[in-house]
């Protein structure tokens, strides 16, 4: 994180740190297959791990919120 991230936006405004920070973090967990979660993005292995389909939040009874707080924005 620190060379893709902190290094080079070195100097910016806390602001601009953070939207970088969260557009980084989004690209981590959607982007990004990991060998420990079986080549799958934490995004989607967190989806296998509830059941769902990506986008079929009713049939499951989740609560969309509840949902977004765990696999982010």
């Amino acid at each position: 994180m620190k060379e893709d991230l902190i290094w080079i936006n070195e100097g910016e405004s806390a602001e601009q740190l953070e939207k970088a920070l969260d557009k980084w973090v989004r690209a981590y967990n959607h982007d990004y297959p990991h060998s420990s979660l079986k080549h799958l993005t934490p995004y989607q292995y967190e989806m296998q791990y509830l059941g769902l389909a990506e986008g079929n939040l009713k049939s499951n009874n989740v609560n969309k919120n509840t949902l977004l707080i765990l696999v982010g924005k």
